[in-house]
C-alpha cells in the first residue's frame, strides 16, 4: 500500500488538507466539504493508498507558494502535481489550469473551450470533484450571468479567491 503524506494549512479563507503522493501533491482540498469523502474514496483508489498525517517537504513548499500567493506575490504555482480521476475530470482540470490569474470564466465558456458545448453539467460536476483547490484554479468559474456558483470551500471563499486575484493580478 502506498502512503499520501498529509497535512494542514490554515489559509485567509479556510482550512485546506494538503497531500503528497511520490513527490507530487495529490490533494489541496477543503476541510469543510461534504464532498471530502468522494474525492479520499477517489484518491486513495487511484493511487492504492492511504493517508498519514506528515509535513513532507514537498508540503512545506505548497505551503510557502500558497502563503505567497495569498499575499498577492505569487500568480503561477510551480508545483508538480498528480491528478487522479477520470481521463474525462483530467481535461477539465488540466483546462482549468490554462485560465489566467484574475480571469473568470462561466461554465460555458469553459465547455466551449473543451470542445463539449452541451457538457456543461458533465463540467460543473468534474470542477466540482477538483481534488486540488486553487493550484489548480475552480473559483474562476463563475455562472454565465456573471454570479458566483458553488465552491467547495464556500461561496465566501470563492469571491475572496477572486478578489484576491482581481486587486494582484497587475501588481
Amino acid at each position: 500500500m502506498n502512503l499520501i503524506y498529509t497535512d494542514f494549512y490554515n489559509s485567509p479563507c479556510g482550512e485546506l488538507l494538503i497531500g503528497s503522493y511520490q513527490n507530487t501533491i495529490c490533494l489541496c482540498d477543503w476541510n469543510l466539504s461534504e464532498r471530502r469523502a468522494k474525492i479520499d474514496e477517489t484518491l486513495l483508489r487511484d493511487f492504492n493508498a492511504k493517508y498519514e498525517l506528515k509535513e513532507t517537504t514537498l508540503i512545506s513548499e505548497t505551503k510557502s507558494q500558497l502563503d505567497k500567493y495569498f499575499a498577492g506575490k505569487l500568480q503561477e504555482f510551480n508545483i508538480d502535481m498528480s491528478i487522479g480521476g477520470s481521463i474525462f475530470q483530467q481535461l477539465v482540470w488540466t483546462e482549468l489550469c490554462n485560465i489566467k490569474y484574475g480571469v473568470t470564466i462561466s461554465y460555458k465558456d469553459l465547455a466551449e473551450r473543451l470542445g463539449r458545448p452541451t457538457s456543461v453539467r458533465a463540467i460543473a460536476n468534474a470542477i466540482r470533484l477538483n481534488p486540488i483547490s486553487i493550484l489548480i484554479p475552480c473559483h474562476r468559474i463563475i455562472g454565465t450571468d456573471g454570479s458566483l456558483t458553488g465552491y467547495a470551500g464556500g461561496l465566501e471563499a470563492k469571491e475572496f479567491l477572486i478578489n484576491l486575484e482581481a486587486k494582484t493580478k497587475d501588481f
